[in-house]
């Protein structure tokens, strides 16, 4: 079978199927195709060689700031996340209530990591401009709704 890319003889740790151990993982149309001790390379695109490597599925962090430029202390998602194996990240409160758009715009549409917006039911009770948005759009039915919705799962 043809791959587009193989990944060989790295150390492969995935706790939900219970694999610690050396591993070749093949890749096609940008989904895992193969996890075996071995895989053929002779009809791959791209082969790395990952000795001495860990290879994951991707990470998940759970508090950052990547508003970089923006938010006092931030840095930029890409280089401090998915260049380090962190596929998802979930910025806690870079942006609020009256900045989330732009947040949406400028870093999470822009960023190969996929960044989450982590909002405070608080900020979004006190902001009539968003919960007028909702009501005029025939949105969401309560506040809490509309931040499970917009906030985690943008």
């Amino acid at each position: 079978m043809t791959y587009d890319l193989v990944i060989k003889n790295g150390t492969v740790i995935d706790p939900a199927q219970g694999i610690h151990a050396k591993k070749d993982i093949a890749v096609a149309g940008g989904r895992i195709a193969a996890i075996e001790d071995y895989v053929s390379d002779g009809d791959t695109h791209d082969v790395i060689e990952a000795v001495g490597l860990l290879v994951t599925p991707g990470l998940v962090d759970l508090h950052v700031h990547v508003w970089w430029g923006v938010a006092h202390l931030a840095i930029e998602a890409d280089p401090a996340c998915v260049y380090r194996g962190v596929t998802t990240a979930i910025d806690a409160g870079s942006s609020g209530a009256n900045t989330v758009a732009g947040f949406h715009r400028y870093v999470m549409d822009e960023a190969y990591t996929r960044v989450l917006a982590s909002c405070t039911y608080r900020e979004w009770v006190s902001s009539t401009t968003i919960l007028e948005s909702l009501r005029t759009s025939g949105g969401l039915g309560s506040k809490r709704q509309w931040k499970l919705q917009n906030c985690t799962q943008m």
